[in-house]
C-alpha cells in the first residue's frame, strides 16, 4: 500500500509543497499551533506553489490569521446575520434589511450557494478562487437555474466576500469581476383597452372584484391592499373618496419567523418608499368600495358560527377591506391566486397583480395627468421609475400617428 509522505517539520508560519504519490496532487501545508494545516492543493505544481506564496503575502499584509479558520458556509451565515433587521423600542427598523428581503437572501444562500460548497466552491473562505466562482455559475446553469437566479446568487456571494475583504480576512474578492449571466429583458405586458374591458367584465360580481379595481384605479401594491382597513377609507360623496395606505401585510416562512423572532404574518407600518400614501378616487371606485362592503356583510351573515372576524354593523364598515369567507384578513398569496384565476377566466396575458400598477400609471398618462402627480399617486421614489412603468397603449400610438399626419399635411400644404 502506498503511504502518503509526511512533510518535513516546519517552523511556525513556514510552509511546504509536496506531491502525493497516490493521486499526483500537490498539497500545500503550513504549521500552525504545533500541527500541520492544509491550506490548498492543485494538480498543477505551479498553482500549488502560488497558493503558498499568496499565503505569505497575505500574512505580510497583516491579514488576520483567524480568517483562515472560517469555513465559507459559516461566513455566509455570519454575513446574513449582519443583514438581520433590528428595531428600536418604537418598532422602527434602525439596521439591516426588510424581513422579506432577509428571507429572500436566506433562500438564495441555502438553495443556490451552500449546496455547491465543497465541490465547486472551496470549503474555506480563504481558498475560494475566481475560477471556482465561474465554474459554480456554470454548474448552476447546468442544473437548470434561471439566469435571474444565477445573477442573484452571484450578487449574494460577491457581497458576502466583500465583507470578508473589509474584515481583512482575504486580500481581494474572488467573485468580483465574474461576468454576470445576461438576462433577457423582461417583457412587461401592457394591457390594451380591450384587454382591460375583458378583465373588468370577468370580475363583475366577484366578492373580491375590488382587488382588481384598487390595483387598476388606485395603483396599490399587494401588501398595501392586504393591509387596508375600512378606517383608512374616507368617502365624501358618491364621486369623491380618499384611501390612506400606511400598512403592509406579508407572510414569512416558518424558517424566517423562527430566525428573526417575528410573527408568521408580518404587519408593519410604513410603505416601500414612504410612510403613507393618500390616493384620491372617484365615482367608479366609490361604487366598487360600497359593493365590497355589501359582500362582506353578506359573508358575515352567511357564515354564522363559523365567522372568525369581528362582528359587523352593516351601517358602519369596519375591519379589513379584504377578508376570507370567514372574516380572517386576506393574505397576499390569496391576492395572487385570485389574479391567476381571473387571468385564466378572461384569457389574458397578465401574469402578476403588479401589472395593474403599470396599467394604472399608463391610464393616468393617457388621461393627460402630469408625471409628477402620477409619481405621487403611485408612490414611486423618483420620476424615472414612473416613466419606466408607463408604456403607451396602442390607442395612444394611433393618436400620435394621427397628430403626426396632421403635422406632415401642414408641411406639404405650407
Amino acid at each position: 500500500m502506498t503511504r502518503t509522505p509526511k512533510p518535513k517539520p516546519l517552523e511556525y508560519g513556514d510552509g511546504s509543497v509536496f506531491q502525493r504519490k497516490d493521486t499526483g496532487r500537490w498539497i500545500v501545508k503550513i504549521r500552525q499551533d504545533g500541527r500541520y494545516v492544509q491550506i490548498g492543493s492543485s494538480m498543477d505544481e505551479q498553482v500549488a506553489r502560488q497558493i503558498l506564496v499568496d499565503y505569505h503575502a497575505d500574512r505580510a499584509a497583516g491579514l488576520a490569521l483567524a480568517g483562515r479558520d472560517w469555513l465559507l458556509a459559516d461566513w455566509l451565515d455570519y454575513w446574513l446575520s449582519t443583514k438581520q433587521p433590528r428595531y428600536d423600542r418604537k418598532g422602527n427598523r434602525i439596521a439591516g434589511v426588510e424581513p422579506t428581503t432577509y428571507e429572500k437572501y436566506e433562500i438564495e444562500l441555502r438553495r443556490h450557494v451552500k449546496p455547491y460548497i465543497g465541490k465547486w466552491l472551496a470549503l474555506r473562505l480563504v481558498d475560494v478562487r475566481k475560477d471556482q466562482v465561474v465554474r459554480w455559475q456554470i454548474q448552476l446553469n447546468d442544473d437548470g437555474r434561471l439566469a435571474d437566479v444565477q445573477r442573484e446568487a452571484l450578487a449574494r456571494l460577491q457581497t458576502a466576500l466583500e465583507l470578508a475583504v473589509d474584515h481583512d480576512y482575504i486580500l481581494r474578492n474572488p467573485a468580483r469581476g465574474v461576468q454576470k449571466p445576461r438576462t433577457l429583458h423582461r417583457k412587461h405586458v401592457q394591457p390594451s383597452e380591450l384587454d382591460l374591458r375583458r378583465l373588468l367584465r370577468a370580475i363583475d360580481g366577484d366578492a373580491l372584484a375590488a382587488l382588481v379595481w384598487l390595483g387598476l384605479g388606485a395603483g396599490f401594491r399587494r401588501a398595501e391592499i392586504a393591509g387596508l382597513q375600512w378606517s383608512d377609507v374616507s368617502i365624501y360623496a358618491d364621486d369623491a373618496a380618499e384611501i390612506r395606505a400606511h400598512t403592509r401585510r406579508n407572510r414569512l416562512s416558518r424558517r424566517t419567523q423562527r430566525s428573526l423572532g417575528l410573527p408568521y404574518v408580518l404587519e408593519r407600518e410604513g410603505l416601500k418608499a414612504q410612510d403613507e400614501r393618500v390616493v384620491p378616487v372617484a365615482g367608479l371606485i366609490v361604487q366598487v368600495l360600497r359593493q365590497r362592503w355589501a359582500h362582506q356583510v353578506a359573508q358575515y351573515q352567511t357564515a354564522g358560527a363559523a365567522w372568525k372576524g369581528p362582528a359587523y354593523d352593516p351601517e358602519h364598515p369596519s375591519g379589513y377591506l379584504f377578508t376570507s369567507e370567514v372574516g380572517t384578513p386576506l393574505q397576499v398569496e390569496k391576492i395572487s391566486a385570485y389574479m391567476t384565476a381571473v387571468r385564466e377566466r378572461a384569457g389574458l396575458d397578465i401574469d402578476r397583480f403588479h401589472a395593474l400598477r403599470r396599467a394604472f400609471t399608463t391610464l393616468l398618462s393617457k388621461a393627460g395627468v402630469h408625471n409628477r402627480v402620477t409619481q405621487e399617486m403611485a408612490g414611486h421614489a423618483d420620476i424615472g421609475m414612473t416613466e419606466y412603468y408607463q408604456q403607451p397603449m396602442q390607442s395612444q400610438k394611433r393618436d400620435a400617428a394621427q397628430a403626426l399626419d396632421e403635422v406632415l399635411r401642414d408641411i406639404i400644404n405650407g
